[in-house]
């Protein structure tokens, strides 16, 4: 039986380029840079660990799903990328209530 151990979120950005695939892997950087998680060296095998990555993009039909799941240092990664608007509706994004 599969169990949750962690949840981590990230952000990624390329602001000049435009390119999805670089702003999800800057996206799983960030949010590995913002764990401190001793359990995976307690885990032992942790190239046994299953990762589910979800990765919500305006366009998931641009990213390299296998460039990303590169940029989890270990573990079978399951890349999954979902369009953006089904987890954050564009009306509560944008809007601005005074």
């Amino acid at each position: 039986m599969k169990k949750l151990l962690t949840l981590e979120i990230g952000m990624g950005a390329d602001v000049h380029g435009h390119d999805y695939t670089k702003a999800a892997v800057r996206a799983v950087s960030d949010a590995i840079r913002h764990s401190s998680l001793t359990l995976f060296y307690s885990y032992g095998h942790p190239d046994d660990m299953d990762i589910e990555l979800t990765i919500a993009v305006p366009s998931p039909e641009q990213i390299d799903e296998k460039e990303v799941a590169k940029a989890l240092p270990y573990g079978n990664v399951a890349v999954r990328s979902v369009l953006l608007v089904k987890y954050f509706p564009q009306t509560e994004m944008f809007s601005v209530k005074l």
